[in-house]
């Protein structure tokens, strides 16, 4: 008979882990880089955070909110030359966040998604070994919990009778109306 902790380790094993649904080689700026080639960036590649690497260190993350922080826009600039202009000389350390709250890749994703909900944030850069190897978003574990609960229902379909819509609204298994709008209901969505 397998000991609590043997079970237990194989349970574990099944859990989704941060390294299962991060991007990998994520794009980065350098401290010195102009807050243009962020905007550029951000809009390029469809992201909303930059990890500002520094002699392959992390030491920050820049987001589209931080940048709008800084950046003026209407009425202070008359056109987007203008505006152009001003954030070509505006380094990145204008704008960035430093020591930013991170993950490891082997993290089960519960966590990111409880750190995620606590902070307020929506990027964590992910490191293994001090080095950079990928970033998580919010985006990213909703995905996960989304195809999750996908599969939960394709698989209800075929045990229960009760149609579609005749159900609750459901995220990872657990009706929508259960969860209270406090912290703490969305907090245990994620448990």
């Amino acid at each position: 008979m397998a000991s609590s902790a043997e079970s237990f380790m194989k349970e574990a094993k099944n859990f989704l882990r941060v390294r299962d649904c991060m991007s990998v080689d994520p794009a980065t700026v350098g401290p010195k880089d102009s807050l243009q080639r962020v905007i550029e960036l951000l809009r390029r590649r469809d992201i909303r955070s930059v990890p500002v690497v520094e002699k392959g260190k992390l030491i920050g993350i820049v987001t589209d909110r931080d940048v709008r922080q800084v950046a003026p826009a209407y009425p202070l600039f008359r056109d987007e030359d203008e505006i152009h202009r001003y954030t070509e000389n505006l380094t990145v350390t204008a704008a960035m966040m430093a020591d930013p709250m991170t993950i490891g890749p082997h993290a089960p994703l519960v966590e990111a998604a409880k750190v995620f909900e606590t902070y307020r944030i929506s990027s964590m850069p992910v490191i293994d070994d001090g080095r950079l190897v990928g970033m998580l978003t919010v985006t990213d574990v909703l995905r996960v919990f989304v195809e999750q609960d996908e599969e939960l229902a394709a698989g209800r379909r075929g045990v229960d009778s009760t149609h579609e819509e005749d159900r609750p609204a459901s995220f990872g298994g657990r009706a929508l109306g259960a969860l209270a709008s406090t912290s703490a209901g969305r907090a245990q969505a994620f448990a």
